[in-house]
């Protein structure tokens, strides 16, 4: 699973999870936070117009959540695979991931 190759759909649900970690957990708003302050020291370098700025930090800030939505989507695998070998255990330690991969892989299977 990739977000890049997500049907439109799957992306928006993907989207959501993100913004609820994000709106949930302050360690990783801290951390995305960190990680665009980082980037943008970069593009300070090298300057640029207040508009140019802004669109940089808008690219990593959606970069971020990619990288965020990828780690989802890693472990919505891990799940579907646990599902698939019918090991409630291994899921069951990371609610979150069982609820993704509910949210994004089964609807989407049962709707299609």
């Amino acid at each position: 699973l990739s977000y890049k190759l997500l049907p439109p759909e799957c992306k928006t649900k993907a989207d959501e999870i993100v913004e609820y970690i994000l709106s949930n957990q302050s360690d990783i708003k801290t951390l995305k936070a960190s990680y665009i302050h980082s980037k943008m020291q970069i593009v300070e370098l090298y300057g640029g117009s207040d508009d140019y700025m802004k669109m940089q930090a808008r690219k990593y800030s959606n970069e971020v959540d990619k990288l965020i939505a990828n780690s989802i989507l890693r472990m919505v695998k891990a799940v579907g695979k646990a599902e698939y070998k019918q090991n409630i255990k291994d899921y069951m330690r990371y609610p979150i991931c069982y609820i993704a991969y509910c949210t994004i892989v089964k609807d989407n299977l049962t709707s299609a």
